[in-house]
C-alpha cells in the first residue's frame, strides 16, 4: 500500500496501480483490499481512463461502508462531471451524505 502512495505521491500512476494491483490480488481478503482498488481508481483516474476508474471505484462503493467506500462515491470526484452524465453527478450530491457517516 505504502508503495503505491509513494508513487501515487510522484505522480506515476503506471506504477502506483501496479503496486495498489498486487495488494488486492494476493491479499484479496484483506481489510485493505477497498484502499487498494481506490488507490488503483485513482490512478486511472489520473491517466483520465475514467471508465476504469469508475468500475474500481464501484467495487470499493460495493465492497465496504468504511470511509475509504464515502471517498470512492464522493461528489468531488468529478468523474461523471467530466464525462457529462449530470444526472449521475446529481444523484451523488444527494446519496453520499445519506449513505455514509464521514461529513468530510
Amino acid at each position: 500500500m505504502r508503495l503505491g502512495h509513494a508513487y501515487a505521491h510522484l505522480k506515476e500512476w503506471d506504477r502506483s496501480r501496479q503496486a495498489h494491483e498486487v495488494v488486492a490480488a494476493r491479499f484479496g481478503n484483506s481489510p485493505w483490499v477497498h484502499e487498494a482498488r481506490y488507490g488503483m481508481g485513482w490512478a486511472w483516474q489520473q491517466q483520465r481512463q475514467l471508465d476504469q476508474a469508475i468500475n474500481m471505484y464501484n467495487q470499493v462503493v460495493a465492497g465496504t461502508p468504511t470511509e475509504t467506500a464515502a471517498k470512492g462515491a464522493a461528489p468531488d470526484r468529478p468523474l461523471p462531471l467530466e464525462q457529462k452524465r449530470y444526472a449521475d453527478a446529481a444523484n451523488a450530491l444527494l446519496v453520499v451524505p445519506f449513505t455514509y457517516d464521514y461529513p468530510s
